[in-house]
């Protein structure tokens, strides 16, 4: 067994998994009840059950933390275009949730 596959979930460096899990379980908080004040406000549609906005902000995390490792394998995380590309993708999930109304939105600069 390769030494990445005895350290899934921190059980080569337990401190290590617990502090992870306790900064992933804070943002993943904060990240959902930003989607719930954007859906309060008509930004975004909530997911249909049996979906949740904390699927969403799960998503959006997976895609966030894992973009650059990713470019790092697959292609150049110095080439500004295929790093956009990560907040492509998140747009793409998230583009189904964005209200008509928050889409037709004249956007403010800066």
């Amino acid at each position: 067994m390769g030494r990445s596959a005895r350290c899934v979930g921190g059980r080569a460096d337990p401190l290590l998994g617990t502090s992870y899990q306790d900064t992933y379980q804070s943002r993943l908080a904060q990240w959902v009840a930003f989607g719930q004040h954007l859906v309060a406000r008509g930004v975004l549609s909530p997911p249909r059950q049996p979906g949740t906005i904390a699927d969403l902000a799960t998503g959006l995390w997976l895609i966030g933390t894992n973009w650059l490792p990713f470019l790092e394998i697959t292609g150049d995380p110095r080439d500004a275009g295929q790093v956009a590309r990560g907040a492509d993708l998140e747009l793409a999930v998230l583009a189904p949730y964005i209200t008509q109304t928050a889409a037709a939105a004249p956007r403010q600069k800066g």
